[in-house]
């Protein structure tokens, strides 16, 4: 503990750690009792059900510490009635027992008890009586040493108040008391003191044990008096080892599994909204002030405003919806109008708190159980006959005898379901919906949509010809901007598209002016929340913005006291700025943005402050920024900068609420631009230099033949659809969220200047600020005023241009390369290193130098190139992404020098698993699964050394991307399971990694079907990922590659490649860092690719902590590539990147090369170690003090402090580095282990095996490590369903994944998610218990993500399933009884019947496979995404037939009643199904769906 205090205070004190980067996940759920009774029931099953969700958190080392669990109840009146008599009082009266359960400091006799005197003089101010404290017993043999070394001291207070109170003022009176508590000694600072819960309706018992031991620890609970109505728990799976007791949850009244993506935001806007804070209900409103605490988790901030708002008089029902409403902007098809108006109602009170969430909350009035718009965390319920209702995580949490089961049902996005505890009645989604909207249908008149006053037409420029130019000039514009960025985006009506990654500087490091936009990096999600995809899932994304007063939160009758204005887009053309003037000239004042050139910009950034804080101040409710004085006198201010002085400065003086920020600026063109500036507070944006740009171009007719109002329409369109795509990586939907969080990492700004304008905003490397900014703009200034320059400069950002930004692999330096490796010349070699080190700086390790402690050593006592060389990769790159011969050529080379090669997320064909009679493999030593699962099966992933999980890219982290049908050959067609000529979509990780935990189930999947291979996943550079990292190792990965922001990509937007992610050297150094500290580090093996080119790159990176090394671009260049950039046209001329079959003969890649490549940098690696006095690698592996910063001559690099980057933790008795390819173990899969032990000597006789099994949900992966032994024993030559495996109850997460044709599933019970995950030929029946009594296609049976990538193989469940069912099916066909949202997204292949509803956006992505939805209430057109697809009744005998005999199996299997009554009049109810059809595949069908085309074959 000592040591990880002293190397946590280290990483802060140098910027390298900040606690607000930590994560969370967990298990949650609630107990509530239908007949309004307390009962003993309750608080067992709750108990019960946090063991049976123990795989859902982590465990230390020490076997015992958990990351948190707890359990929060009703206050048992019997129990504490003797507790008092224990301290020589007896409660008499009506007035209730008040209870807090308190953490104290522990082993600090003299903080403990200032502590209690704390809490007993405000308990005592409030007219409160104390009956006295209650040590509370504990049981500390069942924790581990971790969570023991930091056990508080845990006592309840128990009081009562003097006088008889209404419950709700009373309840009201002992939250405001124990914010006054929390002020107090938070300013004494008290560490480790926290109220676990003060009230007197509920307590919560919480900790830092594993879930099970909730009672052992706790023997309070074990008591038969604590009984209650409700019971709501938690399980937490922190990605920090070194988690805190009170961040164990619930919280005071919810339980959260999930991450809010938009916290930084929400904080913001919280302070925003304290401003206008009051109420009759509280006495003083500054004691709720802060609303959120300071550095509070994400779970509990949502903890803090929805107990602010539950104390202000609202139901928890109605806060939900507020916080976490349904995505309602663009579902007017499926959404009643009613719940329309509410949303629009609620939406604009307060931002929403956007991300994945399951939610169970409480006022002790009412509980609830609630998802996410997007539906992101699976929530299951139950409902008995003996009027117990059970919710939580996942189903079968607590063992109900089937019989007592009357309903079973899962919420859907943006669901949520309550009890009425006094009732004891239930309230479903609609019912709530309906009930509220009506409450609150009187507020939507005052809601004003401007869109329909503020219109585009009759567009203007405002500046031409010359002025034009010097404008474009000094705004940092550039030819290729124009050509490349803008022209694309009118012309396309979408982001321009680039490939190869970035091999310029850094913004800070550029010779060249670079706006300030450069410097902002954007932030992604990955592993603890996924990214959502803007395309194919817009219906949940809102680019909504909001004007006017935000009003008070806590009392919304003054909603009906001002109009609320709403705009669809932040986005305002020239047009439409002039009408909002208009509209709004009475509000509205403008702020000059333009400072004197004599002037500093500092004094201007301070006046413009002053300015906008006066005229707030002084009633204004609208500023706007403008640039548009620019003149030879004046200079522009950089508009970011000066919209996050503006804004900051209202939030500080409690100003911004009453004001909006609007933008005239000349400096956004791309939609990187536009996000900066609303990031950091910007209401909206008029872009009048690009659209005058645009003008200037369509004078010059290069838009062909539309008019200019289209250009700036089409312009506005792509702008937005950026916006989504940016918001989206984060898994953020809503702007109005998005909004002034500062979503961002500054690399290269100071850290000065961030702290001044945009305030909780990273940047770890600090650099230039006002005044080398202000330098430079004065010095563009004075070219284009002294110098008269107006000539654009070319640019050469994303192109080499002579004249241009830096590239590092320039013409003469990719020559050197290829004709050192084509030669076999480590002298030759030797230059193009030279020639790469001499270049200016472009990565942040150019400014680094060797260190040298040791004398040198002669290089024959360094270890051998073949010691080195198993280190190096090549990257991840598909084959799709390079022809069939690159790929190869690189696994042959890769394998020679027994390195690793990775199969990327394409696939790989069977025929490379025999090795050649040289001896040679063009086998990938690593596979990779990724987000399409293309290929995934159980042979490709039994052979290979290494799976790697691909969590995010480099060169577009958050985003999926597409194969277009043109590149989809036959050849690529079969190793994707997919159909030639058919385009493919690969989504962002967003199906089986919601999550940490979802991440850990997946590894628990990969390390099931192949225990021998290492797991790696791999992640991008980014803020915070050190701790994303130790979640990762904590979920029992081995590896851990940790990509940087310049990797190559085969197709990406230009904007992603540039300014997405950070450094890998930032990322390497964080999660080395972090994994120390966590005592981590020797247990996971950590790599580490992008831009890497020489042996010196690759000692810096092992200096910096990694033991493996990718080279994919430079490996390519090896084999030919030239770098043109033009890899997603299919038009690569060296045939490396295309499917073009005659561009593929060109070709001229061998392995010799690659092995010549690599063992090249293998020898500078040697002579770089010898020269330092190091006999090999791993002795310099995290020796961060072997490397100091020197100055390079450019004075706007003097500025920048690489100090964090070089921070050694120390590892106390651990290794820095792991040896011997360590894999890590995971639970055992028992079920599995058990069926092979009594079978595995039964097949020889080919007759079918049956063999009978009781499971739960604890036990995952059933069937997994089964098809793994009997792969690994018999390949693939058993016979189909050889082994039928009849399972009763409720099966774990990945039922069946991976599962081979030899292997049949009968579940008799219930599933959870992730049945059938690349179902590889099996077959999997799941129906009901014959016990329940339920209609089965009214009914949840499986969860969320079923079907997942199967490639083969057959499912049919009697009953619903969740979420995202047959998401990316390549091959599976299925029969379900109805599905949530996004159903067959992405399909490419295979069949479904769904015989009941389906959910919004069914068939999103869909381009490939059929599928057939029964109907009959002819609502399927409203739920489906016609971007894709057709549909039709089905027409042809063929589909008929085939329909016919899928019901027919079903039927058979499953004795479905509803399949049954279709059967039976067939004829009839066939014209009820709709049948699904991509429209890419009408002409590749192997039969036509319609009679006339049928008719058209024949003839």
């Amino acid at each position: 503990m000592n040591l990880y205090l002293k190397n946590k205070k280290l990483l802060q004190e140098n910027f390298s750690y900040d606690q607000s980067f930590e994560h969370d996940a967990c298990g949650v759920g609630v107990i509530a009792s239908l007949d309004g009774k307390k009962r003993r029931q309750v608080v067992e099953y709750g108990i019960e059900s946090l063991k049976a969700v123990w795989h859902r958190g982590a465990v230390d080392a020490d076997g015992k510490s958990g990351d948190g669990a707890g359990i929060c109840v009703e206050i048992p009146k019997d129990f504490f009635l003797e507790k008092i008599k224990e301290t020589g009082h007896e409660h008499k009266g009506e007035e209730e027992i008040c209870v807090g359960m308190i953490f104290l400091p522990k082993n600090e006799y003299a903080m403990q008890e200032r502590a209690k005197t704390i809490v007993e003089q405000i308990l005592l101010e409030n007219k409160f009586y104390i009956y006295g404290w209650r040590q509370v017993p504990v049981n500390p043999s069942v924790l581990g040493i971790t969570a023991n070394s930091n056990r508080p001291e845990i006592t309840q207070v128990i009081f009562k108040s003097n006088k008889l109170m209404e419950r709700n003022e009373l309840e009201r009176l002992l939250f405001v008391s124990r914010k006054k508590i929390l002020k107090i000694t938070r300013k004494e600072q008290i560490n480790d003191f926290y109220i676990c819960s003060l009230s007197s309706r509920s307590i919560i018992y919480k900790g830092m044990f594993l879930a099970e031991a909730l009672s052992d620890f706790y023997t309070d609970l074990n008591d038969k008096r604590f009984i209650s109505r409700f019971a709501i728990f938690h399980q937490r799976f922190s990605t920090n080892t070194f988690p805190s007791w009170k961040l164990a949850q619930p919280f005071r009244c919810l339980a959260h599994n999930g991450e809010i993506n938009t916290l930084k935001g929400n904080i913001n806007w919280m302070k925003i909204h304290e401003q206008d804070m009051s109420s009759n209900l509280f006495q003083n409103v500054e004691d709720l002030k802060p609303v959120i605490t300071p550095g509070n988790s994400d779970s509990a901030a949502l903890d803090n405003v929805f107990e602010l708002l539950i104390h202000s008089g609202k139901t928890v029902p109605l806060i939900k919806l507020m916080m976490m409403p349904d995505a309602w902007s663009k579902r007017s098809k499926i959404l009643p109008k009613a719940h329309q108006q509410l949303f629009d109602v609620l939406n604009s009170t307060i931002e929403p708190w956007d991300g994945p969430a399951a939610i169970c909350a409480t006022d002790s009035k009412w509980v609830i159980a609630a998802t996410d718009r997007n539906g992101l965390r699976p929530l299951r319920y139950s409902i008995t006959s003996d009027n117990i209702f059970c919710a939580g995580s996942e189903t079968g949490m607590v063992q109900i005898p089937e019989k007592k089961i009357k309903q079973k049902g899962r919420l859907g996005p943006g669901q949520l379901i309550a009890v009425n505890l006094k009732k004891g009645k239930i309230y479903r989604d609609r019912d709530i919906k309906d009930y509220l909207s009506k409450d609150y249908k009187k507020f939507h008149k005052q809601i004003i949509h401007l869109d329909k006053k503020i219109t585009t037409e009759k567009e203007f420029e405002n500046f031409s010809k010359e002025d034009l130019r010097k404008r474009q000039y000094l705004s940092g514009y550039s030819v290729e901007d124009l050509e490349l960025i803008l022209h694309p985006m009118v012309e396309d009506a979408k982001e321009a598209t680039g490939s190869m990654g970035d091999d310029t500087p850094v913004a800070v490091l550029s010779n060249h002016y670079r706006p300030i936009s450069h410097y902002f990096r954007q932030n992604f999600s990955q592993v603890t929340n996924p990214p959502i995809d803007s395309l194919r899932e817009s219906k949940v994304m809102s680019l909504k913005t909001r004007f006017g007063n935000l009003g008070n939160i806590l009392d919304f009758e003054n909603l009906t006291k001002e109009n609320i204005y709403v705009l669809d887009s932040p986005v305002l053309t020239n047009s439409q700025i002039k009408k909002f003037k208009n509209i709004f000239s009475e509000k509205i004042k403008i702020i000059d943005c333009t400072f004197d050139v004599k002037d500093n910009l500092k004094n201007r950034l301070e006046k413009i402050k002053e300015e906008s804080e006066i005229a707030v101040r002084e009633g204004a409710n609208h500023l706007i920024l403008s640039d548009q004085n620019i003149s030879e006198d004046r200079a522009n201010v950089p508009m970011i900068l000066a919209v996050g002085a503006v804004n900051s400065n209202l939030v500080r003086h409690s100003l911004r609420g009453y004001a909006s920020i609007n933008v005239q600026t000349s400096e956004a063109m791309d939609t990187h631009s536009f996000a900066v500036l609303i990031g950091v507070g910007a209401t909206t944006i008029n872009p009048y230099l690009a659209i005058d740009s645009i003008r200037q171009r369509y004078e010059k007719k290069l838009f062909n033949k539309l008019d200019f109002e289209s250009c700036v329409e089409r312009y506005k369109k792509s702008v937005n659809a950026g916006l989504l795509k940016i918001m989206s990586k984060m898994g953020i939907s809503v702007l109005s969220s998005y909004r002034g969080g500062c979503n961002f990492e500054a690399v290269g700004l100071s850290r000065g200047l961030v702290s001044d304008y945009f305030p909780g905003m990273t940047s770890r490397i600090s650099g230039i600020g006002t005044f080398g900014i202000e330098k430079k703009i004065k010095e563009l200034h004075f070219k284009a005023y002294q110098k008269n320059v107006v000539v654009l400069p070319i640019g050469g950002l994303y192109k080499y241009r002579k004249t241009g930004e830096s590239h590092q692999f320039q013409g003469n330096l990719i020559h050197l390369l290829q004709s050192a490796v084509g030669e076999k010349s480590y002298e030759m070699f030797k230059k193009y290193s030279q020639g790469i080190n001499k270049l200016s700086p472009t990565n942040l390790r150019d400014l680094l130098e060797f260190k040298k402690l040791n004398n040198s050593i002669n290089i024959d006592e360094v270890e051998p190139i073949e010691k080195i060389t198993p280190r190096f990769g090549s990257g991840s790159m598909s084959h799709g992404a390079l022809s069939a011969e690159a790929h190869e050529t690189l696994a042959i080379g890769m394998n020679r020098i027994k390195g690793s090669s990775c199969s990327g997320e394409g696939g790989e064909d069977e025929k490379r698993l025999k090795p050649f009679k040289n001896g040679d493999s063009a086998n990938s030593k690593v596979k990779q699964v990724a987000s399409a699962r293309f290929g995934v099966t159980v042979k490709y992933l039994n052979n290979c050394k290494e799976i790697e999980i691909k969590i995010a890219q480099g060169a577009k982290p958050g985003e999926g991307g597409q194969l277009p049908g043109f590149k989809v050959t036959n050849e690529i067609a079969k190793l994707r399971y997919s159909t030639p000529g058919v385009t493919l979509i690969s989504p962002p990780p967003h199906h089986d990694i919601y999550s940490i935990e979802d991440l850990a189930q997946l590894i628990y999947d990969l390390k099931q079907v192949n225990p021998k291979a290492r797991i790696g996943v791999k992640l991008v550079a980014a803020t915070g990922i050190g701790t994303i990292a130790a979640g990762v190792a904590k979920a029992k990965a081995d590896v851990i590659l940790i990509s940087g922001h310049s990797g190559g990509t085969g197709a990406s937007p230009q904007t992603s490649v540039k300014y997405a992610g950070v450094p890998w050297e930032m990322g390497l150094t964080e999660v080395n860092q972090i994994l120390t500290l966590n005592q981590l580090r020797h247990k996971v093996t950590l790599r580490t690719d992008g831009g890497i080119k020489t042996g010196r790159d690759v000692v810096i990176a092992a200096m910096m902590g990694a033991e493996e090394y990718g080279m994919g671009t430079s490996s390519l260049i090896a084999m030919g590539c030239i770098m043109v950039r033009q890899c997603h046209s299919n038009t690569c001329p060296v045939g490396v990147c295309s499917q073009d079959e005659k561009l593929r003969e060109k070709f001229t890649g061998t392995p010799e090369k690659v092995v010549n490549f690599f063992s090249f940098v293998a020898m500078e690696v040697r002579e770089i170690l010898a020269s330092l006095g190091f006999r090999s690698l791993k002795e310099v592996i995290g020796r961060t003090d072997l490397l100091h910063q020197v100055s390079r001559g450019s004075p706007n690099l003097d500025d920048l402090d690489l100090n964090p980057l070089l921070v050694q933790t120390d590892p106390g008795k651990n290794k820095m580095y792991s040896e011997n390819n360590l894999i890590n173990s995971v639970p055992d899969n028992n079920v599995d282990e058990k069926i092979w032990e009594d079978l595995k000597n039964k097949f020889q006789t080919k007759e079918k095996i049956s063999y009978n099994s009781k499971v739960q949900n604890t036990d995952r992966a059933v069937g997994t490590k089964l098809s793994h032994y009997i792969f690994q024993k018999f390949s693939e030559k058993l016979p189909e369903n050889i082994l039928q495996l009849n399972l009763t109850g409720s099966a774990g997460q990945s039922l069946g994944a991976f599962l081979s044709k030899s292997i049949k599933i009968k579940l008799s019970g219930d599933a959870n998610d992730y049945v059938a995950k690349g179902l590889s030929g099996g077959t999997i029946v799941v129906s009901p218990s014959k016990e329940n009594n339920f209609e089965s296609h009214e009914n949840t049976i499986i969860g969320n993500t079923v079907l997942y990538g199967a490639t083969s193989g057959k499912l049919f469940a009697s009953g619903k399933a969740g979420e995202r069912f047959a998401v990316r099916n390549s091959g599976g066909i299925s029969v379900i009884e109805g599905c949530d949202a996004n159903g067959c997204e992405y399909m490419t292949g295979g069949e479904v019947v769904i015989l009941g509803k389906v959910g919004d956006n069914f068939a999103a992505g869909m381009t490939g496979g059929i599928a057939y939805i029964y109907d009959p209430e002819n609502t399927f057109e409203n739920y489906v995404n016609a971007d894709s697809v057709i549909w039709q009744e089905p027409e042809t005998k063929f589909w008929k037939d085939k329909l016919k005999k899928l019901l027919e199996e079903y039927h058979l299997e499953t004795n479905s009643k509803i399949s049954k009554n279709i059967l039976e009049n067939f004829e009839k109810e066939v014209k009820n199904f709709k049948q699904v059809c991509p429209i890419e595949m009408l002409d590749k069908l192997e039969s036509p769906i319609s009679l006339e085309k049928e008719k058209q074959k024949a003839i």
